[in-house]
């Protein structure tokens, strides 16, 4: 993607003062950096400016502090992986509202993350895909809901989901 060769970070600012309030921030660090990029610290100072939450792609630490920041539901936490290394002075935030690809899936400035917290799973919807996807949802889940019904009945998966065309799978 276009990562700026040099920082846009505001040098009026922390880093951690740029997210918006309501927003979830992504960081991002190289593959192979063993430091976290967020700890209790940092995850104050977002939860404290209304920020909802972080997705890190590259490691968090401080796990236990997360937890009670993250416990009465308005911030949440997500990483990739956990270290006890704290941020180390190679670790330099660059930019903001910059598109990356996380996990060979495009994220941009704006685009809408929905966080799975019992499936530990994150969902990226494109911005000007977001009417269509939440019209699309209902119909799925109702699908899904019926195939799961039929199979807990003993009905077998290709009848179940020939049944229930709309199920995700079996759309056309």
């Amino acid at each position: 993607m276009n990562i700026p060769a040099s920082s846009n970070v505001p040098k009026d600012k922390h880093w951690t003062d740029v997210p918006a309030p309501g927003s979830i921030a992504l960081l991002q660090q190289p593959s192979g950096h063993i430091s976290a990029v967020l700890g209790d610290i940092v995850a104050t100072r977002f939860k404290i400016r209304g920020v909802a939450g972080a997705i890190i792609d590259g490691r968090m630490r401080d796990v236990a502090g997360c937890g009670e920041i993250c416990a009465d539901g308005k911030f949440a936490v997500w990483s990739k992986g956990v270290s006890t290394v704290g941020t180390t002075p190679e670790a330099k935030p660059w930019a903001v509202d910059v598109p990356v690809v996380v996990g060979g899936v495009a994220v941009r400035p704006g685009d809408f993350a929905v966080l799975d917290e019992a499936e530990r799973g994150i969902v990226v919807i494109p911005k000007e895909k977001l009417v269509e996807v939440a019209e699309l949802l209902p119909s799925l889940k109702e699908a899904d809901e019926a195939v799961l019904r039929d199979v807990k009945a003993g009905v077998g998966l290709k009848e179940a989901f020939q049944r229930h065309r709309g199920h995700y799978i079996h759309r056309t």
